[in-house]
Protein backbone atom coordinates (compact mmCIF):
# COMPACT_ATOMS: atom_id res chain seq x y z
CA UNK A 1 0.00 0.00 0.00
CA UNK A 2 1.30 3.42 -0.92
CA UNK A 3 1.55 5.77 2.06
CA UNK A 4 2.01 9.06 0.23
CA UNK A 5 -0.45 10.92 -1.97
CA UNK A 6 0.46 13.46 -4.62
CA UNK A 7 -0.06 17.06 -3.53
CA UNK A 8 -3.23 17.79 -5.44
CA UNK A 9 -6.95 18.52 -5.53
CA UNK A 10 -9.55 16.28 -7.07
CA UNK A 11 -13.31 16.67 -7.59
CA UNK A 12 -15.75 13.80 -8.06
CA UNK A 13 -19.34 14.58 -9.01
CA UNK A 14 -22.13 12.02 -8.92
CA UNK A 15 -25.94 12.04 -8.78
CA UNK A 16 -25.75 11.55 -5.00
CA UNK A 17 -23.09 14.04 -3.93
CA UNK A 18 -19.84 15.83 -4.64
CA UNK A 19 -16.44 15.02 -3.16
CA UNK A 20 -13.45 17.33 -3.03
CA UNK A 21 -10.15 15.80 -1.92
CA UNK A 22 -7.40 18.25 -1.04
CA UNK A 23 -4.03 16.60 -0.37
CA UNK A 24 -1.26 18.80 1.03
CA UNK A 25 1.86 17.97 3.05
CA UNK A 26 1.30 18.34 6.80
CA UNK A 27 -1.93 20.40 6.84
CA UNK A 28 -1.81 23.20 9.39
CA UNK A 29 -4.27 23.58 12.27
CA UNK A 30 -5.73 26.54 10.38
CA UNK A 31 -6.30 24.41 7.24
CA UNK A 32 -8.00 21.72 9.33
CA UNK A 33 -10.19 24.37 11.00
CA UNK A 34 -11.09 25.79 7.57
CA UNK A 35 -12.09 22.35 6.23
CA UNK A 36 -14.32 21.97 9.30
CA UNK A 37 -15.98 25.34 8.63
CA UNK A 38 -14.58 27.05 11.71
CA UNK A 39 -13.18 29.98 9.69
CA UNK A 40 -16.45 31.04 8.08
CA UNK A 41 -18.60 29.95 5.20
CA UNK A 42 -17.13 28.02 2.30
CA UNK A 43 -17.37 29.66 -1.10
CA UNK A 44 -17.63 27.89 -4.45
CA UNK A 45 -17.58 29.03 -8.06
CA UNK A 46 -17.15 27.56 -11.50
CA UNK A 47 -15.83 28.85 -14.78
CA UNK A 48 -16.96 27.27 -18.02
CA UNK A 49 -14.57 27.12 -20.95
CA UNK A 50 -15.47 25.39 -24.24
CA UNK A 51 -13.50 22.21 -23.40
CA UNK A 52 -13.07 22.26 -19.62
CA UNK A 53 -14.80 23.41 -16.43
CA UNK A 54 -12.81 25.03 -13.65
CA UNK A 55 -14.24 24.33 -10.19
CA UNK A 56 -13.16 26.81 -7.52
CA UNK A 57 -13.32 26.72 -3.73
CA UNK A 58 -12.36 28.95 -0.81
CA UNK A 59 -12.38 27.88 2.84
CA UNK A 60 -11.01 30.94 4.59
CA UNK A 61 -7.30 30.24 4.18
CA UNK A 62 -4.88 30.61 1.31
CA UNK A 63 -7.26 32.16 -1.21
CA UNK A 64 -9.17 30.40 -3.95
CA UNK A 65 -8.28 26.88 -5.05
CA UNK A 66 -8.94 26.07 -8.70
CA UNK A 67 -9.13 22.65 -10.29
CA UNK A 68 -10.06 21.68 -13.87
CA UNK A 69 -12.82 19.15 -14.41
CA UNK A 70 -13.69 17.17 -17.54
CA UNK A 71 -16.21 14.36 -17.87
CA UNK A 72 -13.79 12.45 -20.11
CA UNK A 73 -11.24 12.30 -17.26
CA UNK A 74 -13.59 10.77 -14.70
CA UNK A 75 -13.23 7.17 -13.59
CA UNK A 76 -16.67 6.06 -14.75
CA UNK A 77 -17.53 7.60 -18.11
CA UNK A 78 -20.90 5.79 -18.02
CA UNK A 79 -21.92 8.04 -15.12
CA UNK A 80 -21.67 11.31 -17.08
CA UNK A 81 -23.55 13.47 -17.39
CA UNK A 82 -23.96 12.74 -13.70
CA UNK A 83 -27.58 13.83 -13.45
CA UNK A 84 -27.00 16.21 -10.57
CA UNK A 85 -30.38 16.69 -8.86
CA UNK A 86 -31.24 20.26 -9.94
CA UNK A 87 -34.36 20.47 -7.80
CA UNK A 88 -32.53 20.16 -4.48
CA UNK A 89 -29.36 21.11 -2.65
CA UNK A 90 -26.39 18.89 -3.43
CA UNK A 91 -24.19 17.58 -0.60
CA UNK A 92 -20.49 18.44 -0.86
CA UNK A 93 -17.97 16.40 1.15
CA UNK A 94 -14.59 18.06 1.62
CA UNK A 95 -11.67 15.84 2.63
CA UNK A 96 -8.34 17.34 3.70
CA UNK A 97 -5.57 14.73 3.63
CA UNK A 98 -1.92 14.82 4.61
CA UNK A 99 -0.16 13.96 1.35
CA UNK A 100 2.88 12.64 3.26
CA UNK A 101 0.94 10.04 5.27
CA UNK A 102 -2.24 9.57 3.24
CA UNK A 103 -4.25 10.20 6.42
CA UNK A 104 -7.48 12.23 6.22
CA UNK A 105 -7.08 15.08 8.71
CA UNK A 106 -10.49 16.69 8.24
CA UNK A 107 -13.84 15.90 6.67
CA UNK A 108 -16.29 18.77 6.32
CA UNK A 109 -19.77 18.73 4.84
CA UNK A 110 -21.72 21.47 3.12
CA UNK A 111 -24.17 21.71 0.24
CA UNK A 112 -24.60 23.68 -2.94
CA UNK A 113 -27.86 25.59 -3.39
CA UNK A 114 -30.16 24.18 -6.06
CA UNK A 115 -29.58 27.18 -8.35
CA UNK A 116 -25.80 26.66 -8.29
CA UNK A 117 -26.15 22.88 -8.78
CA UNK A 118 -28.55 23.43 -11.71
CA UNK A 119 -26.16 25.83 -13.48
CA UNK A 120 -23.27 23.41 -12.94
CA UNK A 121 -25.37 20.54 -14.27
CA UNK A 122 -26.10 22.55 -17.42
CA UNK A 123 -22.38 23.30 -17.86
CA UNK A 124 -21.51 19.62 -17.39
CA UNK A 125 -24.10 18.74 -20.05
CA UNK A 126 -22.44 21.13 -22.48
CA UNK A 127 -19.01 19.67 -21.62
CA UNK A 128 -20.24 16.13 -22.28
CA UNK A 129 -21.85 17.18 -25.59
CA UNK A 130 -18.64 18.94 -26.69
CA UNK A 131 -15.65 17.54 -28.56
CA UNK A 132 -13.81 16.18 -25.46
CA UNK A 133 -10.44 17.36 -26.81
CA UNK A 134 -7.94 17.01 -23.97
CA UNK A 135 -5.14 18.93 -25.73
CA UNK A 136 -7.42 21.89 -26.48
CA UNK A 137 -8.75 21.80 -22.91
CA UNK A 138 -5.18 21.97 -21.59
CA UNK A 139 -4.40 24.95 -23.82
CA UNK A 140 -7.59 26.75 -22.74
CA UNK A 141 -6.77 26.19 -19.09
CA UNK A 142 -3.16 27.27 -19.51
CA UNK A 143 -4.22 30.48 -21.27
CA UNK A 144 -6.77 31.26 -18.54
CA UNK A 145 -4.26 30.71 -15.72
CA UNK A 146 -1.58 32.74 -17.53
CA UNK A 147 -3.99 35.64 -17.89
CA UNK A 148 -5.13 35.40 -14.25
CA UNK A 149 -2.23 34.57 -11.95
CA UNK A 150 -4.34 35.91 -9.04
CA UNK A 151 -7.07 33.31 -8.42
CA UNK A 152 -9.23 35.81 -6.54
CA UNK A 153 -9.31 38.06 -9.59
CA UNK A 154 -9.94 35.03 -11.81
CA UNK A 155 -13.05 34.12 -9.82
CA UNK A 156 -14.19 37.74 -9.57
CA UNK A 157 -13.81 38.39 -13.31
CA UNK A 158 -14.70 35.04 -14.88
CA UNK A 159 -17.00 33.05 -12.57
CA UNK A 160 -20.63 33.85 -13.41
CA UNK A 161 -22.00 31.56 -10.70
CA UNK A 162 -20.83 31.53 -7.11
CA UNK A 163 -22.30 30.46 -3.80
CA UNK A 164 -21.44 30.45 -0.10
CA UNK A 165 -22.43 27.76 2.36
CA UNK A 166 -21.81 26.81 5.96
CA UNK A 167 -19.48 23.84 6.56
CA UNK A 168 -19.97 21.37 9.40
CA UNK A 169 -17.27 19.00 10.67
CA UNK A 170 -17.78 15.27 10.10
CA UNK A 171 -14.32 14.01 11.13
Amino acid sequence: MRAQLPEAMSWRLSPQDVELLIAVPEPTAEEVAAAHGRLGRARFAFIELPNVLVLCHWFGTGGWGVQPWQAVRQDDSELYPPGLPAAERLAVHVYLADSLTGRVRAHGLTSWPKEFAARLQEAIGRDVAGPQDDAVAGAELEELLQRYSDTGRLVRDRAPFTCAAAMVPVL
